[in-house]
């Protein structure tokens, strides 16, 4: 039986993923099917940026089987596209959750984190990356992120956060849409948690699996991003 008023949105920004993006969009199926999320009215949203692969045709592909898979057409850069595909979405989900499309994350994971955000005391849930497969981060990427974590967790305490660059979030729909985001970039996860923490929202941090990227390659945040992300929590802090 299908929980009345409760709709959940898997929203997924993809640039040129076809290496991941069709088992990616499998799993998330087969979890919502054979999961607790059964219970649920939900959509699983590709919000894509203007991949010149064959990342579209894929999920188009998809989508034409399944109608709960849509492709909506953002702009260029992730923080471009999340804002333009909440923007979309406004009032039409209860609950919204974001990961990235390169298959590092698992859509399974959603099913531990759902349940903090039914409960009365929290409005945001992250994963932590606790169990990372073999070659899934490197040493530098590992060490710049423990950095910005500790300047997030010292700027905006009493709120934290145990891994500000997770690429899994979720957010009851009516906090989202309180958030004045701006980034346009790889700095949205520093402005999802600095807005949040500015708004007093009460943030959840929980255990999830974090894998390597499906076409071999490393993360695609270089140190340049790095000191970006930095920035952006120092001036979302005072500005």
């Amino acid at each position: 039986m299908t929980k009345a008023g409760n709709r959940v949105m898997l929203l997924i920004p993809t640039l040129n993923e076809e290496a991941a993006i069709r088992k990616l969009l499998n799993d998330a199926l087969n979890t919502f099917a054979l999961t607790l999320l059964s219970q649920y009215d939900y959509n699983i949203v590709v919000a894509d940026g203007g991949s010149t692969d064959y990342t579209e045709a894929i999920v188009e592909s998809i989508a034409m089987r399944n109608d709960t898979v849509k492709l909506i057409h953002v702009p260029r850069g992730k923080g471009n596209g999340v804002r333009a595909a909440i923007q979309w979405a406004k009032s039409q989900y209860d609950y919204i959750f974001m990961l990235d499309g390169d298959g590092t994350y698992s859509p399974v994971d959603i099913v531990g984190l759902l349940p903090f955000l039914e409960g009365p005391n929290c409005d945001v849930v992250c994963g932590t990356r606790k169990v990372r497969a073999l070659g899934a981060m490197s040493r530098a990427h590992v060490f710049g992120n423990t950095i910005l974590t500790i300047l997030a967790d010292l700027l905006y305490w009493p709120s934290w956060t145990s891994d500000l660059c997770t690429g899994m979030w979720g957010f009851r729909a009516s906090a989202l849409e309180e958030l004045p985001l701006v980034a346009e970039r790889f700095e949205l996860e520093a402005d999802l948690f600095s807005c949040a923490a500015k708004k007093g929202l009460r943030i959840y941090c929980g255990p999830i699996a974090y894998g390597a990227r499906a076409n071999g390659d490393r993360a695609k945040l270089r140190m340049w991003d790095g000191v970006l992300i930095a920035w952006h929590l120092v001036k979302r802090r005072f500005i």
